[in-house]
């Protein structure tokens, strides 16, 4: 047969096509349409050659400043981190000449030390094989410009077992913090979702002492008048915690009423789906669904619970916190004041609720949402009044694109690193080298 040489619009194409539709699906199309598209790898080594891989554990400062010039994107960003399942494998990267898939350990500054595994010698590397902890998630760091329509950048990617400390977490952001300032690029913050590690960092930072806050704010302000950075959570991660919450296996009372999985089947079981659109799946355990969680707190099913299903007051309460929550992070159409008046009505009604359960002996606080949920949403509050405060000392409209600061960034390439794998599946099916090189 003979040999084709495609040209490089059609190379290029073809690498479009392999990042948009996946791995399979190029496959597919490759052995059903050859020659008309190259080889997978013909497309891999197009795209090798096209940029400059991540590196595990580089951060990659001077590009990420060479990436807002050549783009004219403003030098203000916020950053994102989150982690992604990988699989366990040890591999040799040529190029570094280094054993990829090794835990690398932390630096004093809390980030990955990079070349932490060399493979000069065998004993070196029967050594790494032997000791060294395999990667079981792939961390993210991504930038976001704060700019409507801005692509977002991978900063930085290394391979983790979880295992990092929250002072790790803690001296990695003002690193980068410090790092990003001496290029002129100014970060406003960092968003993650949940996890605890990073949820206590956050608590660090927001409510540690410092300059005082506004006289007006005392009594329910808690976070010092000035930042170095603000730190956010995630809110469709935080809405997620709303709905798996309400499972049958937590009672929630709140006052002579009960937020209630029940009323939302009873609601299915005497109204039509035309009317309400939800199913059973939005019962489902599936902590990650977030149309699930959409539909169980829109007006329609709130309001139609609330004529139709008695003694539904408390689980209609509970999901208009939950609606308030997501509309204030999400809902690019509000006004500052809106997005303070519902993320701050869903922190007092927090609190309120909270304070009842302390001051009732019938009921602890395995009633009330978990610990990391309560805190998710205080951070949120704060943090959204700390970007409204700066944004009127500087002038800066950017800090109020409230919207793009989320860990959203990082799912967004967790999702593509997905679509290379198997369906309904959440850990990638290759490496950290694989998994860097994409």
């Amino acid at each position: 047969m003979a040999v084709v040489r495609y040209d490089m619009e059609i190379k290029l194409f073809s690498v479009y096509l392999f990042i948009v539709a996946g791995r399979f699906i190029y496959e597919w199309l490759y052995e059903n349409l050859k020659p008309a598209l190259p080889s997978l790898s013909e497309v891999e080594r197009t795209l090798a050659n096209s940029s400059e891989p991540v590196k595990e554990g580089k951060f990659r400062f001077s590009e990420l400043s060479e990436f807002l010039n050549v783009n004219n994107l403003i030098r203000k960003v916020f950053i994102a981190e989150d982690g992604t399942r990988i699989v366990q494998k040890f591999v040799y990267d040529l190029t570094s000449d280094q054993i990829i898939g090794c835990v690398p350990p932390f630096a004093d500054n809390g980030v990955p030390i990079m070349n932490s595994f060399p493979a000069s010698a065998a004993a070196l590397i029967a050594t790494h094989f032997e000791k060294g902890i395999p990667s079981s998630t792939a961390y993210a760091i991504m930038v976001q410009p704060a700019q409507y329509g801005a692509p977002s950048f991978c900063l930085s990617m290394f391979g983790s077992n979880n295992r990092f400390t929250t002072e790790h977490v803690f001296k990695g952001w003002h690193y980068i913090y410090d790092e990003l300032s001496k290029l002129g690029i100014e970060c406003l913050g960092f968003a993650a979702d949940g996890d605890p590690k990073v949820l206590n960092a956050m608590h660090t930072v927001m409510f540690s002492p410092g300059a005082p806050c506004p006289k007006e704010f005392k009594d329910f302000y808690f976070a010092p008048g000035e930042l170095k950075f603000s730190v956010m959570q995630d809110y469709i991660h935080t809405v997620n915690k709303f709905r798996n919450r309400l499972s049958p296996s937590h009672y929630l009372p709140l006052g002579k009423y009960s937020a209630s999985q029940s009323h939302l089947i009873i609601l299915m079981d005497t109204m039509s789906k035309e009317q309400h659109g939800l199913t059973p799946a939005v019962m489902a355990k599936d902590k990650m669904n977030f149309n699930a969680s959409m539909k169980i707190c829109s007006e329609r099913v709130t309001s139609l619970m609330e004529e139709h299903v008695p003694g539904s007051e408390g689980t209609v309460e509970y999901l208009n916190v939950m609606r308030c929550v997501m509309e204030a992070g999400l809902n690019k159409s509000l006004s500052p004041l809106e997005v303070i008046f519902k993320i701050w009505y869903a922190t007092f009604f927090f609190r309120y609720w909270k304070n009842w359960l302390i001051s009732n002996p019938k009921f602890t606080l395995d009633n009330f949402v978990s610990r990391n949920l309560y805190m998710c949403v205080e951070i949120i509050a704060h943090s959204i009044i700390c970007l409204i405060l700066k944004s009127r000392t500087q002038n800066s409209k950017e800090c109020l694109l409230i919207h793009l600061f989320s860990s959203q960034i990082c799912e967004s390439i967790f999702r593509l690193l997905r679509s290379m794998t198997s369906t309904e599946s959440t850990v990638i099916n290759f490496s950290m080298e694989h998994a860097s090189e994409i």
